[in-house]
């Protein structure tokens, strides 16, 4: 059965002719282990019908070896070379001499072979022997050596190849027809019906026919003629909702521009508006809320020696951590808003980077020695000299210095390390924390995100200092990368190019 051209572009043919290749490669070695095999038991045969012909024939050489019976002799090597599986034969006398006149056999200590069909010698790797003594009470008298050769086992085993092989090339030959037949009745057809009916579907006419498979009860058809119907079912009614929808769209998308335009120009109005109150609001209470936090503390050292006055001052220092924390809040806004408004230009000039990073230290030390948390700088002797803008810089590493002292427990340690790494400067703030969960991670530079971690001393955070500082960094064609795990602390790092 030749297959058409048709199948044999098919995915059914390609997949049989894998399956069927992996048949062939199994049939050619398991017909080979079978000669093999064959061939093997055969050759065992060979060799011991040789060891038969020493039960047989071994008494009648000794006897006309020692008496020297050379006719007899000869008669005996020829009756042993009768034998199909014999084709030559050497004796080898000891201390005795035997002549057979007619038969060719002479034994005089000289070995001499007689062969049968044979017209030239035998090749050395086509023969094996086999060999035993003729003894005379005990004593050694000459040695026989029967040979055969693998052409008498190729004789015997050739017909046996002959089966094995074509009974492999019949089978192959019936199982090729068979699996083409099966594969083109139980999956070719039924898939070109199906490709047939995807090429016949036009959405425009009223009259689809559904897909009906012979399926024999068979999954995969079963599947494909139930979901292409299910397909086309809802291909149907998307196109019935379609032409509904059709004949007011036009109308509605021209309304509907119209309301989002209006829509939009009052949006922009208003977030102008918004904008422009931020902007205000901001820049009116950053200066009485200044004031308000050194007057704070001016009272508070001018109350210190006063009696009872532990309550006042304690009111005083709520008034003024309230301060600082509005201050801290307005000017995050004001940031806040500089970013998305593109307010902000960098001032690109060689800065000192480890001068940046001595001064933030300096200036985070008094809130560090309140937890009794210690600041350790790690830095070679080198130069650390970047081109960067040095006041977005050192906002960036406030903040993350801050954050560090902030989450971090009393008595730790906060390590500051500069490395430097091929052409850029690494910046690293570790601290011993209690370090962030996989969520924390992912919303750890967006906007009034609060994370699971609180800071250790009830300080006051914004949600915003993270995302101001990442915004800076880009800004600095950079970014702040994290590395932390739950109970093991935080690296925040940045690199300077």
């Amino acid at each position: 059965m030749k297959p058409s051209p048709l199948v044999k572009k098919s995915l059914a043919f390609q997949l049989l002719k894998v399956v069927f290749s992996i048949y062939l490669i199994i049939t050619v070695v398991i017909t080979l282990i079978q000669m093999v095999n064959e061939y093997l038991l055969e050759t065992h045969f060979v060799e011991d019908s040789l060891v038969v012909s020493q039960s047989i024939f071994q008494d009648s050489l000794t006897t006309s070896i020692w008496n020297f019976d050379n006719q007899q002799l000869l008669v005996t090597v020829k009756g042993i070379l009768k034998q199909q599986t014999v084709v030559g034969i050497e004796i080898v006398g000891e201390h005795r001499k035997a002549l057979v006149q007619q038969g060719e056999v002479l034994i005089n200590n000289q070995p001499f072979s007689i062969e049968k069909g044979v017209k030239k010698p035998l090749a050395y790797h086509s023969l094996f022997f086999y060999s035993f003594d003729l003894l005379h009470n005990k004593k050694r008298i000459g040695k026989v050596t029967l040979y055969s050769s693998n052409h008498v086992v190729i004789n015997k085993v050739k017909y046996s190849f002959l089966g094995i092989i074509i009974n492999a090339i019949i089978k192959t030959i019936a199982l090729w027809i068979l699996f083409i037949w099966a594969f083109k009745k139980f999956l070719t057809t039924q898939l070109d019906i199906f490709c047939q009916a995807m090429e016949d579907i036009d959405i425009d006419n009223q009259k689809i026919s559904y897909l009906k498979l012979e399926t024999f009860d068979t999954y995969e058809l079963s599947r494909i003629e139930y979901f292409f119907n299910a397909l086309l079912k809802r291909l149907i009614e998307g196109r019935d909702k379609l032409n509904e929808l059709n004949k007011t769209l036009e109308q509605q998308v021209f309304s509907r521009t119209q309301d989002l335009s209006d829509e939009n120009l009052q949006l922009i109005k208003v977030n102008q508006e918004k904008n422009e109150f931020l902007s205000i609001a901001a820049h009116d209470l950053k200066n009485p809320l200044s004031a308000i936090s050194g007057l704070t503390g001016l009272m508070k050292s001018l109350l210190k020696n006063e009696t009872e006055q532990e309550k006042l001052v304690s009111y005083i220092d709520y008034i003024e951590i309230s301060g600082t924390q509005m201050f801290a809040l307005i000017n995050n806004l004001l940031d806040v808003d500089k970013i998305e408004t593109g307010n902000i230009s960098v001032n690109w000039v060689e800065t000192d980077i480890l001068g940046v990073v001595q001064n933030l230290i300096t200036i985070h030390q008094p809130h560090a020695q309140t937890k009794e948390i210690q600041i350790i700088l790690q830095a070679d002797r080198l130069p650390y000299i970047a081109l960067t803008d040095k006041f977005l810089l050192s906002q960036i590493l406030d903040n993350l210095i801050s954050n560090a002292i902030k989450y971090s427990p009393i008595k730790k340690l906060v390590f500051i390390r500069l490395l430097k790494v091929d052409n850029k400067i690494k910046i690293e703030i570790q601290d011993q924390g209690q370090g962030l969960t996989f969520e924390d991670k992912e919303k750890l530079f967006f906007k009034f995100n609060r994370l699971s971690n609180k800071p250790t001393a009830n300080e006051h955070s914004t949600g915003l200092g993270l995302y101001i500082a990442q915004k800076l960094a880009m800004m600095l064609k950079t970014k702040i990368e994290c590395e932390s795990s739950v109970g093991q602390g935080s690296v925040f790092s940045v690199d300077i190019f």
